[in-house]
């Protein structure tokens, strides 16, 4: 019972020390919370655009066999000589290490699809790389003949950027502006506060 008493005088007192100090705790926390706003927007931004390929089986063949060559065909998406042609058609701008770096397939599994992903700093530029990619790919077949292709779902440029996340910089940056808030708070009210009755004292 004492335990849970100090417990709860403990709360009454941070919030009384958050109250007296109200202006200095609004002031921090209004600052952190702008400078977290700032960063998001002054950092570096990614966007991710999305090819989808249909493969389906062109012969007779098992399920494992196609399901194989539609994940074989995922991990060709960043190959040397996927990215070479799709280096060439953009025409040197972007280098092979970084479309190797931005580029990844992977095969869905349970369907006949295959994602294309490209990570860009232009929108524009990432789904163009993502239907380079589909192409390079066709032409670099690793099915010989076993799998049709068909761009089903053809990259459009993202509206908003995939990196840094959004929400996750919201959440965070409230959670520490909070918190410097209550310490900023809780700092001055040591240095400031004076007792000047008995409930303060108590």
């Amino acid at each position: 019972a004492e335990s849970n008493g100090a417990t709860v005088m403990e709360g009454r007192h941070i919030g009384a020390v958050l109250w007296r100090q109200r202006t200095i705790a609004l002031l921090v926390t209004v600052l952190t919370g702008a400078a977290v706003a700032v960063g998001v927007m002054m950092a570096p931004k990614t966007y991710t655009a999305t090819a989808e390929i249909s493969a389906l089986s062109s012969v007779q063949g098992s399920n494992d066999d196609q399901d194989s060559l539609r994940s074989t065909l995922g991990e060709l998406a960043n190959s040397r000589e996927v990215v070479a042609d799709v280096e060439q058609e953009l025409g040197g701008a972007r280098s092979e290490d970084e479309l190797r770096r931005s580029i990844a397939g992977r095969w869905v599994e349970g369907t006949v699809l295959v994602e294309i992903s490209v990570d860009d700093r232009d929108p524009e530029v990432a789904a163009q790389i993502a239907n380079l990619t589909y192409g390079a790919l066709t032409r670099n077949d690793p099915s010989r003949g076993g799998l049709r292709y068909t761009l089903s779902n053809p990259a459009n440029p993202p509206v908003t950027y995939s990196s840094p996340n959004l929400l996750l910089a919201i959440l965070v940056g409230t959670m520490v502006s909070l918190l410097l808030g209550a310490a900023a708070a809780l700092a001055r009210d040591r240095r400031t506060f004076r007792i000047s009755s008995a409930a303060d004292l108590e």
